[in-house]
């Protein structure tokens, strides 16, 4: 599991110093710790999927293109 905080001391040392008391900063780490980012798309997937996008739009704009030429061609 991928983890959001790489330095957790540092995490906590800030959280005291901008006024959390040791129990709050060690429970806003744990809630840290405990989210799942598994689920999360990566910028490869993104990438990915915009490329699958244009490809799409590409094929349905040359699907309309033709069909418009077929049209134009029986009148």
């Amino acid at each position: 599991m991928a983890t959001l905080i790489k330095d957790t001391h540092s995490l906590i040392q800030t959280l005291r110093s901008g006024g959390f008391t040791e129990d709050q900063a060690d429970a806003l780490k744990a809630v840290f710790d405990n989210i799942d980012f598994s689920e999360l798309a990566t910028n490869d997937c993104i990438k990915d999927l915009r490329i699958e996008v244009y490809k799409i739009t590409a094929a349905q704009t040359l699907i309309i293109i033709g069909a418009m030429v077929a049209l134009a061609q029986a009148l």
